[in-house]
């Protein structure tokens, strides 16, 4: 029963924080801390195309705010239609709808965390709605850039929710996939959902193929999710390669990439905290302690955190770091796809949700391992267990 209040509180407490702290931008017009993008797309776009008529031809057609050829996003296309017979040009709608997806996407991650954590796993969804401003140093996994500013772009930017969109039917699908029920036949369906809604979500094939590797449960359990992905997937590309004529393979060869760039970010996103740590003590080394100055004690403090979290993982939990790290380097890697990298906003919302994921693991883990056998954490335990 316990548990029970724990996860209504977290989850509260998730949507309370999402909720004030996106809740004032809301009244903000388009023009103020958005892109010209979506004031092209609500004053120009939606006002002439808003009927099934357009509903349908964006089906076999490419995204309009792109060139021919290049985006495939009917489902959300069919969102702002939505907004628009609702809202009109208002911003209000539009902003709304992208804080529900937002808080949406936190309550799914919290959800699916639970799965391998237990009710503490919760604490995901608190993390990833409250993260302090830089994540980098304490998560396992190095977002480019700062958590907030991911969540900002994603949010506030409403040509965005194409992002949102495919991070919370990736997370529903990999939920269903996860459980033993009736509930995983609807994993394929949700799939292509997230694939309608931006071509990003594609690696999650890939992903649920990993985590049946993983996975110690029987493969005919494991069979029933992976056809029903890849099958999903399979029926995306013949979708896309019928509305643009193109599959992603030749779009993406005809893309500049700079393989420096590529290898420098994932270095980054592997090792981010280990690197500035390794720098700092080669720099202490050479050039004695005077380099010691109060920003080192917190270099110093974050690799110790670092350290003892990865230790934490890969002695306690191999298979779901492993799982999560997975996540990350599968989903990073669209980004590289594009003509100019992007290294902030909403392209880097899909690959950043691990992050609340591993710090979750990390303190349920220290709970369990390190303070619950010890007479305090007994004691606190004990007064749990009490009944009021």
């Amino acid at each position: 029963m316990r548990a029970k209040y724990f996860v209504i509180v977290a989850a509260a407490i998730a949507v309370a924080l999402l909720a004030v702290r996106f809740g004032k931008t809301l009244p903000q017009p388009l023009s103020y801390n958005d892109t010209g993008e979506s004031v092209y797309l609500v004053a120009e776009v939606l006002p002439q195309h808003h009927g099934w008529r357009d509903l349908w031809r964006w089906s076999h057609s490419h995204w309009p705010m792109q060139r021919a050829s290049y985006y495939y996003r009917p489902l959300a296309m069919a969102s702002f239609v939505l907004d628009w017979h609702l809202w009109r040009l208002n911003p209000f709608g539009y902003r709304l709808t992208n804080l529900l997806l937002l808080i949406a996407c936190g309550l799914a991650l919290g959800a699916l965390a639970a799965r391998f954590a237990g009710p503490g796993g919760w604490l995901a969804a608190v993390i990833f709605a409250a993260a302090p401003h830089r994540l980098d140093a304490y998560y396992l996994i190095t977002p480019a850039s700062y958590l907030f500013l991911i969540q900002t772009k994603a949010t506030v930017w409403v040509i965005a929710r194409p992002d949102l969109l495919a991070a919370l039917f990736c997370l529903l699908a990999f939920h269903c996939a996860t459980a033993r029920g009736k509930a995983v036949w609807l994993a394929g369906p949700l799939y292509l959902l997230a694939l309608l809604s931006k071509e990003s979500a594609m690696p999650f094939a890939a992903l649920a193929t990993v985590y049946a590797f993983l996975d110690q449960s029987p493969w005919r359990l494991k069979w029933r999710y992976l056809l029903l992905l890849w099958a999903a997937l399979a029926l995306y590309l013949l979708l896309r390669q019928h509305a643009l004529g193109t599959d992603p393979l030749s779009q993406v060869a005809g893309l500049p990439k700079k393989p420096y760039t590529v290898f420098r970010w994932l270095g980054l996103l592997m090792l981010g905290p280990a690197i500035r740590l390794t720098g700092l003590l080669s720099q202490v080394a050479t050039c004695g302690w005077v380099l010691f100055t109060p920003h080192t004690y917190v270099w110093l403090f974050e690799g110790a955190v670092y350290l003892v979290s990865l230790f934490l993982l890969l002695r306690y939990r191999t298979r779901q770091y492993c799982l999560w790290m997975a996540w990350a380097l599968l989903f990073v890697m669209p980004i590289f796809w594009l003509p100019v990298f992007w290294a902030w906003g909403h392209y880097w919302f899909l690959p950043s949700l691990p992050a609340p994921v591993l710090m979750s693991l990390v303190v349920v883990t220290f709970w369990e391992r390190v303070v619950a056998p010890t007479r305090f954490g007994q004691r606190v335990a004990a007064a749990l267990a009490r009944k009021p």
